[in-house]
């Protein structure tokens, strides 16, 4: 359900849905979409094109996110997700893209406290 959600966007595109996902994939182009994400570095794990277990950092407006694990990566559902646990910060961030014709593509980010 959405209990614990504190931030969630939906993004309407025209393009295809693969073509989507796979830019998402490259967390390293998400300061285009993001302007207040800047400073995305790799720390582990493949790059540019993320799997499971990829690691980075990032400045996300004032705050320094030192360590982001990706956790989920499924391309079959079109999802992603990654989160950190730091002493400063405990989130998820999940990624759901899903077409909905006619040639539209729907991105669904969803922000929540991490599990602990």
């Amino acid at each position: 359900g959405a209990a614990g959600i504190v931030g969630f966007a939906v993004r309407e595109v025209q393009a295809d849905p693969d073509a989507v996902f796979a830019w998402i994939r490259r967390v390293d182009l998400h300061e285009q979409y993001y302007p207040a994400l800047r400073f995305v570095r790799r720390r582990g794990g493949t790059w540019p094109v993320v799997e499971e277990g990829t690691a980075f950092s990032m400045l996300l407006g004032g705050l320094f996110i030192p360590y982001v694990k990706l956790t989920k990566v499924d391309t079959t559902l079109r999802t992603l997700g990654w989160g950190s646990n730091t002493p400063l910060l405990s989130v998820c961030h999940a990624f759901t893209v899903k077409s909905v014709g006619d040639g539209r593509t729907l991105s669904r980010p969803a922000f929540s406290p991490a599990s602990s």
